[in-house]
Formats: C-alpha cells, sequence, structure tokens
C-alpha cells in the first residue's frame, strides 16, 4: 500500500512538474519580446513574463504539494484550519517576505526598472537579469549575480533611460 502511495506521489510529482514546464512554455511564447496593447516596452514584457513565471512556478509547487499530501491521507481540511490559525503567527515572521513581494508588484507596475536595464540599487551596479516576487537580480560589471531583495530597493539610479553622456 505503502509503496503505490510512493509511485502515485512520484507521478503526482511528475506530472506537476510537466504541467509547469507547459505553462511556462506558453508563458515564454506569448509574452517574450511582444510588446502588449497598452503600450509596454520590451523590457516591461519581458519583466512581466518574468514574474508571471514566478507566480505561476510559486502555485504549481503549492497545488502538487496538496495533491501529495492528499493521496498520503492527510486531511487537508485540519491541515489548511490549522494553518490559518498559524498563518497569524508565521505573518508576523514573514513581514520581510511579504514586503518584498509587495514591493515587487509595485516595481512592476511603476515601470521604474525593467529587465535589461542598467542601474544602482542598493549600492550594487549592474544590469538587471530578473524581477521576480521576491527578488531583483542584477549581473555585475564583474559578471557576478547579485540579488537584491525588492523590500530593500529604496532608491534606483536607472543609467538606461533619458539622456546619456558620454565622457572620455
Amino acid at each position: 500500500r505503502l509503496l503505490s502511495r510512493l509511485l502515485l506521489a512520484g507521478i503526482a510529482i511528475l506530472l506537476g512538474l510537466l504541467l509547469l514546464r507547459l505553462l511556462r512554455m506558453l508563458i515564454n511564447k506569448r509574452l517574450r519580446h511582444k510588446p502588449l496593447k497598452s503600450n509596454r516596452t520590451l523590457k516591461q514584457a519581458e519583466t512581466l513574463r518574468s514574474l508571471t513565471n514566478s507566480i505561476v512556478s510559486y502555485l504549481m509547487y503549492f497545488f502538487t504539494a496538496m495533491v501529495v499530501l492528499r493521496i498520503f491521507g492527510i486531511d487537508l481540511t485540519s491541515l489548511l484550519a490549522v494553518a490559518g490559525i498559524g498563518s497569524i503567527a508565521i505573518g508576523f515572521g514573514a513581514q520581510s517576505l511579504v514586503k518584498d513581494i509587495i514591493s515587487g508588484m509595485f516595481l512592476w507596475l511603476e515601470g521604474n526598472i525593467n529587465v535589461g536595464d542598467i542601474v544602482t540599487i542598493a549600492g550594487q551596479s549592474g544590469r538587471v537579469e530578473t524581477i521576480s516576487l521576491r527578488t531583483t537580480v542584477l549581473r555585475g560589471a564583474d559578471n557576478c549575480l547579485i540579488a537584491i531583495p525588492n523590500g530593500d530597493i529604496r532608491t534606483v539610479m536607472c543609467r538606461s533611460r533619458g539622456r546619456q553622456q558620454a565622457q572620455v
């Protein structure tokens, strides 16, 4: 009986990962390098693609975990009730996570920075690689990746917009 549950759980995880891969391919095909109808630039479309992939990934991991727990006979209604009560306590500990997610949404909505921009954020300079719900990742001049939590972004210096000046 345990072996059949393990097999079903493995199949559920495999199907969840395949569905996630399919959804990412659809999102990438739909949003990659296509400006949106509402005067969004290519960089903003790339940022939207990155954020949508991040949201879909989190949701698919959650639903796959719920299916696997159900396969092993764990009652999800009581688990969700306990999670609802425990979420208050967890919420106090996850304030920075919530701050990062909300800041990430505002970063995208305001369009201050986009994937591909050259920026200085929190004292770090580089080209924006990705903007996810929690972090903004820069590629520095020395080719290192710098992950900055979105909640830590207070001031952004974007060097990719407006007038630029070359000094020799």
